[in-house]
């Protein structure tokens, strides 16, 4: 009877472990937005289109069926309560549950929208959001999202700083769920699509040295720079994607697998959003905010580093399976 059991509980954890390494997830990730009701198109950013855009972008979005949209800051042009509202009005024709990060266009230094009023209308209006800090994460499955937030509140900057108290969050969420796959969200890139002295991330060293810490984490998902890239460095993907508001005016639809070897990380840039077709597509500009073909759509293999980890929680699991089973039968 006890071997007849003990077989039963390995193929249940087996199959288990299985679904595990071999889980698949879908991503649509959104980056600067920039939705402005009040101003009219100005040079490249077509503000007076932003709501159209978005309101296709989402349609676009629902027939892709992801499990996950994420956007990475900037959802409004002007940090204006206002314009924050439209932004959580539209974005409720989402099918699948969102997640946003902060932007240095969300976040007012004299008056306006501030982390806290961002965080208390999320709150209100998203009702699977329950944020207590501008950084926050979740879990879906096997992969772990974190969001970080590197906005400024004491002064007008296009730079990014992640204070050190977000650092400490980051890496000991990263210890906790060293079993998960980990994809941050921000909206300041570490690998930026091009040089832009005045959009860095200020600590950047710092923060790569706790990525590089950590094997689980795979990608990084940021904007600011309104380009699309994609930079693999030491096993971790950094992904920028455009902006909606200029050229290529579009989002990213991303898919993860894994296998015990491997994770592999698909791509497809969705274009098609812009609503005037006389845009001038080929200037220098054009084509360094669209990237090669390669930042667009691709297939990028990374070492599945938490498959090990995987494999000891699995052992564990089944021994401690078999140890209450067995005094089960005991007692029996």
């Amino acid at each position: 009877m006890l071997k007849k059991v003990l077989a039963i509980l390995f193929f249940i954890l087996m199959f288990s472990s299985c679904a595990a390494f071999c889980e698949e997830i879908k991503i649509v990730h959104f980056s600067d937005i920039h939705l402005d009701t009040k101003n009219p198109d100005k040079t490249v950013r077509k503000f007076a289109q932003s709501v159209p855009m978005f309101k296709k972008a989402i349609q676009k979005t629902n027939k892709l069926k992801p499990d996950i949209v994420v956007i990475s800051g900037d959802m409004v042009n002007k940090p204006l309560e206002s314009e924050f509202d439209i932004f959580l009005d539209t974005a409720k024709a989402f099918d699948t549950q969102f997640y946003p990060i902060m932007g240095n266009h969300d976040v007012g230094v004299a008056g306006g929208l501030t982390q806290k009023i961002i965080i208390e209308k999320l709150n209100k209006n998203c009702p699977w959001l329950k944020l207590s800090s501008s950084n926050y994460f979740v879990v879906k499955g096997e992969y772990l999202f974190v969001f970080m937030d590197g906005t400024n509140e004491r002064e007008i900057t296009s730079k990014g700083t992640f204070s050190n108290e977000a650092l400490q969050f980051l890496d000991k969420l990263l210890s906790h769920y060293s079993d998960k796959k980990a994809i941050i969200v921000q909206h300041f890139p570490l690998m930026p699509p091009f040089k832009s002295p005045s959009h860095e991330v200020t600590n950047r060293d710092e923060y790569l040295d706790i990525i590089d810490r950590h094997d689980n984490v795979i990608m990084m998902l940021s904007g600011h720079y309104h380009a699309s890239r994609a930079i693999k460095r030491n096993d971790v993907l950094y992904v920028s994607t455009p902006s909606m508001i200029e050229y290529p005016h579009a989002f990213r639809f991303l898919t993860v697998n894994t296998d015990k070897k491997n994770v592999i990380i698909t791509s497809e840039l969705i274009m098609d959003i812009d609503q005037n077709d006389k845009e001038d597509t080929t200037s220098a500009l054009a084509r360094l905010k669209l990237g090669l073909p390669s930042d667009n759509v691709f297939t990028v293999k990374l070492k599945n580093n938490v498959a090990a980890v995987q494999k000891v929680s699995f052992f564990a699991k089944m021994f401690k399976a078999f140890q209450n089973n067995k005094n089960s039968l005991t007692r029996s």
